[in-house]
């Protein structure tokens, strides 16, 4: 197999607008209260819950930027925060499926939602998988990649609507 130029999957904005709107109106509600009763708290105290919030929001979000899928012709790499980084050859894919997740249950809080899972021929006991998460990265970047390891693998099967 000849090598490409890497494909490195964009993080989609979305998440982080909706979590900065969150977080900004927390903000602007705790503002809002805290000017119209001006006796109640002192600038200090302001100014430390305003940098506590935007705070957490940066931890938050750099927490998932930390999050990527790297694909370079050869192998699909998943790096996550939390986890040992994962690499899964082309021809180790033993199967790509569209997967929703259940808030409850063993995984519930280490995979996505909604995702698009790679799985290893070799199974690796603690992460058999890679998985492609369908709300933090750009959809055409996940279209993209499926229809790369679909040119190096015409034999798996893809999800629908993602090819």
């Amino acid at each position: 197999m000849t090598r490409q130029p890497a494909l490195s999957l964009r993080h989609d904005l979305g998440p982080f607008l909706s979590l900065g709107i969150v977080f900004g109106s927390v903000l602007a509600f705790f503002l809002w209260t805290r000017l119209r009763h001006p006796t109640a708290s002192t600038g200090r105290d302001i100014a430390l819950v305003t940098v506590l919030i935007v705070g957490f929001y940066f931890a938050i979000t750099s927490f998932y930027w930390r999050y990527r899928i790297r694909f370079d012709g050869v192998a699909i790499t998943q790096h996550a925060p939390g986890i040992p980084p994962i690499t899964i050859e082309l021809g180790d894919i033993e199967r790509v499926s569209l997967e929703v997740g259940s808030p409850i249950g063993r995984w519930s809080g280490t995979r996505p939602m909604r995702r698009i899972a790679i799985y290893s021929k070799h199974t690796n006991r603690e992460r058999p998988f890679i998985d492609v998460s369908l709300k933090h990265f750009v959809a055409d970047d996940i279209r993209h990649l499926n229809r790369e390891i679909h040119r190096a693998r015409p034999d798996l099967e893809l999800p629908a609507h993602w090819d």
